[in-house]
């Protein structure tokens, strides 16, 4: 952006000048024209200017058409929020209940480590549930 910004910078200040030169030169200064023919020095003028106006209407063109891709207005989706998957409320609290009863119902010739497991897995859905 910032790179761009300085192109158009440069561009826009030397047309200005060699716009300056050119009406020096129409005014009877004539020591410019030791520097460049009158005749060529407008032709590239010319020339700068419509390469101005053209960035000028591509970079126009490029703001319309990033507003119409969202022309639903809907915000665009960041990784965050499109990794995320949102759950209805009453799904969500239903997942509860069965990791809940899966928790409760192990037998015991389970290891301890699915225990542990199931109950962290428990307390972090109910740490988010909580936060949302």
């Amino acid at each position: 952006m910032v790179r761009g910004q300085k192109m158009w910078e440069s561009l826009i200040l030397s047309a200005v000048v060699l716009r300056l030169l050119l009406l020096t030169n129409e005014l009877g200064i004539t020591w410019t024209r030791t520097l460049w023919c009158s005749v060529d020095l407008m032709i590239l003028i010319t020339a700068m200017e419509i390469l101005v106006l053209l960035l000028f209407l591509m970079r126009a063109l490029a703001i319309l058409v990033g507003m119409t891709n969202n022309w639903q207005g809907k915000p665009r989706a960041t990784r965050r929020s499109s990794m995320r998957v949102k759950l209805h409320p009453k799904r969500s609290e239903q997942i509860l209940k069965d990791r809940w009863k899966v928790t409760c119902n192990l037998s015991e010739d389970e290891s301890t480590t699915q225990i542990l497991f199931e109950a962290s897995t428990l307390s972090m859905d109910l740490h988010l549930r909580h936060k949302s």
